[in-house]
Parts: structure tokens; C-alpha cells; sequence
């Protein structure tokens, strides 16, 4: 059996934190106390376990390349239009008015006037909120920000780990903001678009894998742990004693993005077998987690949502009002332009984590299949696990085969190119603005409060005296 108390690396035990701090946060603040003392006590001594030991010496990494780390996550951030005068794109007055309305009111927030409860994946909101409580609700845009380039900085970090070199330290993060499908072949396939200027994402108009920047750009509640999540589970090949606290990173991601646990989960089954029996399923660590943070999580979030929309796609072949709708050639095309080319590469390149990229390509080929919400959130980010496996693979190719090879990377980098460099140059356009003080209350909201907010009672949750 691992020894669970061992000590990790200190970025692991820095992503691990970073992951179950707001957990911790909402356990203490939304539920009944009956729900919140054995949550907040089992995550703090898990927490005084990982931070109690002294971690290991890191030499792989020198102090400057993490400081590259930093500026290229800062760098990516601002170019979203945090911390800065670029355009944002629509997504964020959705998420100004989430972080508002936990800023200005009780948790758990109750929609007096909407007759029902705040239920959404709030992972990404609550310590960016618990700063606007303490400070001013007026700094949304740096507080969600700094926490976003803190979780980046973390992932960039544990890439580098999980590759084990220098040259793919520096070059991993490059690749991996740039990394995306060759949607401008997709849409001159179909000749659709949907979304601001240089959105190309949505050429099939059924489906939408999401490049690397788009997803950090639009929705990073749900990248950022997904990347760590993946990140994790593939640094566990070369230090296996992070497989204890699997239970505990999957319970905290819950939180942050139900999408993104379900397309961490395949790559679970490539936990060495020998680690089964008493590290996951006997671990007391994993039972805790499942017991006391994961039922209430999932409680929470299941509450009012048979609602959604959901079904094999053939059932739901339509997504876009106007775009086109599933078909099985649609299916194959999709799947080419999407991922043909980083696999046709790593088949060739790829030499380690094998087992990674054939779960990777069978998860990308499996989540069309299915749809989940009305605008088919499970297929943009129940991928993004295994979307981000593509590009850390190729920037580990890129540094260790042959000139051939490097140059087929390299074009097919190129070729999905566009994608990213459509989502940044927007920013630099001249766009509408974006109200950082948006509230759930306004008008456009209504088309989203199936999914903001539960009428039915959730057990888990504290009651408050509605207010607003």
C-alpha cells in the first residue's frame, strides 16, 4: 500500500489546494451544519496532511522557468481581457453575474424573486467572490483574473512535471496555447459560423471542440480544472503517491464542473492495476471524499436539473437553430478535422503515455455521441480533459523526434492556428461592453435561469433569509 502521507512536490500539493479551497469555502458557507462539519474537517486534515511534510526538492524546474510560467500565464490571461483594457467576449456577463450575486448576498444566494435557489458549478467563483465580500464587489475583473493566471500558472507547472525535461517545460505551455482543431477547414466544409468575428469553433453547428484559448478565453470555470485534473492523473504515472488523493481531486473538480469530472473519468482506468484494491478502493481518503464531499456536491447540482436536455445525439440531432444538424458523415467529418491530424502525427511520434492518447482519441470519439444541455455543453467540455492530453503529447514529440516528425507537428500546429489567433485578435477589436456589475435579475437572463437556479428544496443547503 502507498504510504497517503508521504510527501509531494510542492506544486502538486499547490494544485491539489487550489482545487478543493473553494470546496472547502462552500461546505462551510452553503450547507447545514450537519453536512459542513465532517466536510470542512475531513478537507482540513487532508489539507494539514499535504502541507505538513516538507515537500521534495524540485531540481528539474529552475526558479526562472517558473517565473516563465507566471509571465506566460499572466500573458494569456490578459489577453482574454482580464486585468486590461481588451474586449471580453459575451460569456463574461454571464460570469460577472454569478460572482455578483455571491459577492453581494448570503450563500447560499436564495433568488427571492425567481423563487428558488443559486444551484451552478461555482468552483471557479467562490474564492474571487470571498475577496469581493472582504474588500470592495468592485474589483471583478481582477479578482476573477488573478485567480484564473493562479490556476494556469499551477497547470503550466505540473506539465512540466508530467514531461520530465527542461526543453518541454518551455516548450509545452507554447504549444498548448496555440493547440487547436483545424477549424478553418471545418467551416470551408460547411460555410457556417456562429458567434462574434473570428469565432470558428462552431463550423459543424452540432458539436464544438474547443481549442485550448477559446476554453480559457469563454468558459474557464470549467478548463482550468479539467487541465489540472489531467495533469494530475498523468504526473501519478511518475509519482504514484498522489492515487490516494485522486478521490479528493475529483470531489473538489465536482464542484468547479460536473462536465469536467466526466471526462476525467476514463482516464482513471489507467491507474496501474497494482494501485487498485487498497490505494482506491480501500484508501479511507477516497471513501471520505466520495462520503462527505462529493454526495452533497452532486446533491447540490443534480437539484432541479431533469430539466436539461439530454440524449443520445441522433435523438438531439440539432443543437444550433440555423447551423447544420448530426448525421453520420457530419459525425466523420467532424472527427477528421477535429483530431485527424494531431493523430495521424502521434501515432508516429508518440512514445510515451501510449495509453494516454488512445484514451484521449476514444473519449474524443465517443462524447459526440451524446448531449447534455441545450446548447450540447457535454461535447465542449466533457473534451476538454482529453483535448488538452493532444498538445502535451505533441510538445513532448516535439522535443524528442526526428526532423520529419517535428516538421509534421509543426504544420499541423499551424493549421489549427487560427483558431486561437481568431479568439485573441478579437480582443483587440472594438466590441460591446461588457457590464462587470451584470445581475442574474436583468432581462437576458431569464433564457438562463433553468440553469442558474433550482425551485425544487436541496437538502444539503443551509437556509437563509432571502433578502433580494
Amino acid at each position: 500500500m502507498l504510504n497517503s502521507d508521504a510527501p509531494l512536490e510542492w506544486f502538486e500539493t499547490s494544485a491539489i489546494l487550489y482545487l478543493v479551497a473553494p470546496t472547502f469555502l462552500f461546505l462551510a458557507t452553503f450547507t447545514r451544519i450537519a453536512v459542513a462539519i465532517p466536510g470542512c474537517a475531513f478537507i482540513a486534515y487532508c489539507a494539514y496532511r499535504l502541507v505538513g511534510r516538507k515537500a521534495r526538492h524540485d531540481r528539474m524546474v529552475p526558479s526562472l522557468t517558473s517565473v516563465y510560467f507566471l509571465v506566460l500565464a499572466c500573458a494569456w490571461i490578459w489577453l482574454s481581457g482580464g486585468i486590461g483594457p481588451l474586449h471580453q467576449n459575451s460569456d463574461w456577463t454571464k460570469h460577472y453575474a454569478i460572482v455578483n450575486a455571491l459577492a453581494q448576498y448570503p450563500w447560499p444566494v436564495e433568488m427571492a424573486d425567481q423563487g428558488g435557489v443559486l444551484r451552478y458549478s461555482l468552483g471557479w467563483y467562490l474564492v474571487p467572490a470571498l475577496i469581493l465580500k472582504a474588500l470592495t464587489p468592485h474589483v471583478q475583473n481582477i479578482a476573477l483574473s488573478l485567480w484564473s493566471v493562479l490556476g494556469v500558472f499551477l497547470f503550466f507547472r505540473v506539465i512540466a512535471a508530467v514531461l520530465g525535461d527542461r526543453a518541454s517545460a518551455i516548450v509545452a505551455p507554447l504549444v498548448f496555447v496555440i493547440f487547436g482543431g483545424a477549424d478553418l477547414i471545418g467551416y470551408a466544409f460547411t460555410g457556417y459560423q456562429h458567434g462574434p468575428i473570428y469565432h470558428l469553433q462552431w463550423w459543424s453547428g452540432w458539436i464544438s471542440y474547443p481549442a485550448s484559448t477559446t476554453s480559457v478565453f469563454w468558459t474557464p470555470q470549467h478548463a482550468i480544472p479539467s487541465w489540472i485534473g489531467i495533469g494530475l492523473l498523468m504526473r501519478q504515472r511518475a509519482n504514484p503517491r498522489l492515487i490516494p488523493y485522486i478521490g479528493l481531486v475529483f470531489s473538489a473538480i465536482l464542484l468547479w464542473s460536473p462536465f469536467s469530472v466526466m471526462g476525467l473519468a476514463p482516464f482513471l482506468l489507467l491507474v496501474p492495476k497494482r494501485y487498485w484494491l487498497k490505494s482506491v478502493f480501500l484508501e479511507w481518503k477516497q471513501a471520505g471524499s466520495v462520503l462527505l464531499i462529493a454526495l452533497p456536491i452532486a446533491s447540490y447540482l443534480a437539484a432541479g436539473a431533469n430539466s436539461v436536455p439530454h440524449g443520445f445525439i441522433w435523438t438531439l440531432p440539432c443543437t444550433i437553430e440555423d447551423g447544420p444538424c448530426f448525421s453520420w458523415p457530419a459525425y466523420a467529418r467532424f472527427l477528421l478535422v477535429e483530431i485527424g491530424l494531431p493523430l495521424a502525427v502521434l501515432l508516429f511520434a508518440c512514445e510515451r503515455y501510449r495509453k494516454y492518447f488512445w484514451m484521449a482519441i476514444a473519449s474524443l470519439c465517443v462524447i459526440p455521441l451524446y448531449k447534455i444541455g441545450v446548447t450540447n455543453d457535454f461535447g465542449m467540455r466533457a473534451s476538454i480533459p482529453a483535448l488538452s492530453v493532444l498538445p502535451i503529447l505533441l510538445a513532448d514529440a516535439i522535443c524528442r523526434c526526428n526532423v520529419r516528425l517535428k516538421a509534421a507537428i509543426v504544420l499541423t500546429l499551424l493549421i489549427g492556428l487560427p483558431t486561437s489567433a481568431g479568439e485573441i485578435a478579437r480582443g483587440f477589436k472594438r466590441g460591446p461592453d461588457i457590464d462587470v456589475e451584470s445581475s442574474l435579475y436583468e432581462p437576458w437572463a431569464r433564457a438562463y435561469l433553468s440553469q442558474y437556479i433550482s425551485t425544487s428544496p436541496i437538502f444539503v443547503l443551509r437556509s437563509t433569509v432571502a433578502t433580494h
